[in-house]
């Protein structure tokens, strides 16, 4: 048990992917339902109280805005047709790099690792993305080591993801970490779910 709750963020940005965070957000609600600790779920975006629209046109409500956002322990970056505009908004990224500072655990799916290349977070380590974007995720970061195999890659602290659905497989990762692994297992079982592995990713040969 923590004196505070542990505090998971998505991050929402003009034209993310529905899949990409709310698959992996479900996941982890799940997992907290069946844990002993006190977990807050939050939505961080452009405006507090702000609606934000994925590209499916489904809009979120922030329940905070990046200036107005306490610390959170994890936070979870989709990609999206957005993500690549959203890489050159200043102060998303100001936001991104700060919760790095003290975030537990920092993630993306998809094209959401543009936006952590591009907060300089990823500089030197190893990470993945979708791998139909691999060309211009190089224009983001600096000496990153995208794995064009990879389900998903975790460096230190930071986990990327590959394509969309990757997300569910790294947010079992995440939750494992977070909750354990009785709790991820029982999770998988209740959603029907097998999780792949990070090492290979079937979907990377037709990319």
């Amino acid at each position: 048990m923590t004196s505070r709750p542990l505090l998971i963020g998505g991050l929402y940005y003009y034209g993310w992917e529905l899949l990409d965070v709310q698959g992996p957000m479900s996941v982890l609600l799940k997992m907290a339902s069946h844990s002993q600790q006190q977990v807050e779920f939050v939505t961080v975006g452009p405006v507090e109280g702000g609606s934000v629209e994925s590209t499916a046109h489904q809009p979120v409500v922030a329940h905070h805005s990046y200036a107005t956002c306490p610390p959170l322990d994890v936070l979870v970056v989709p990609g999206g047709i957005g993500s690549f505009v959203a890489a050159k908004d200043t102060a998303l990224l100001d936001f991104v790099e700060e919760v790095a500072h003290t975030a537990t655990l920092v993630a993306s799916v998809c094209s959401g690792s543009s936006i952590l290349a591009a907060a300089g977070l990823l500089d030197g380590r190893r990470a993945t993305s979708n791998k139909a974007w691999f060309g211009p995720m190089a224009a983001y970061g600096s000496n990153v080591d995208y794995i064009h195999d990879a389900r998903f890659v975790e460096d230190g602290k930071f986990v990327t993801a590959s394509g969309v659905s990757a997300g569910l497989d790294m947010a079992f990762v995440l939750g494992e970490k977070l909750f354990g692994k009785a709790i991820a297992d029982k999770v998988a079982k209740q959603t029907f779910y097998t999780p792949l592995g990070n090492a290979h990713d079937p979907f990377a040969k037709i990319h």
